[in-house]
């Protein structure tokens, strides 16, 4: 079973536990989107804050990096091959409905 999208909704003042103030938590065209999933998989990051940019990379994979000049270029082409994994993953979980992907600069 895959993970099932909840709501598409805005950010509400107070809810962002600290990841960011909440006049940045809450500026215009920011959406939160609340995903649930019964099994335990790990490595999977439960939210992200900042200037965040997304690409489609697949038919189901979104790729999210930060929005910066050539950030976003490099993600999408180092995950280009992801449609693979995840049919490989099926296998384990089910079906999966959309696949994001934010990788971390370190």
């Amino acid at each position: 079973m895959a993970a099932k999208h909840v709501e598409k909704r805005d950010p509400v003042a107070g809810e962002s536990l600290g990841a960011c103030e909440d006049p940045v938590w809450c500026e215009e065209e920011r959406v939160v989107e609340e995903f649930v999933m019964e099994q335990r998989c790990g490595g999977v990051r439960d939210g992200a804050a900042g200037k965040l940019g997304l690409r489609e990379i697949g038919p189901r994979t979104i790729v999210y990096a930060e929005a910066v000049p050539g950030v976003l270029d490099a993600a999408s082409r180092e995950f280009a091959g992801t449609e693979e994994m995840i049919r490989v993953r099926e296998m384990l979980f089910g079906l999966w409905e959309r696949f994001g992907l934010l990788p971390l600069q370190l």
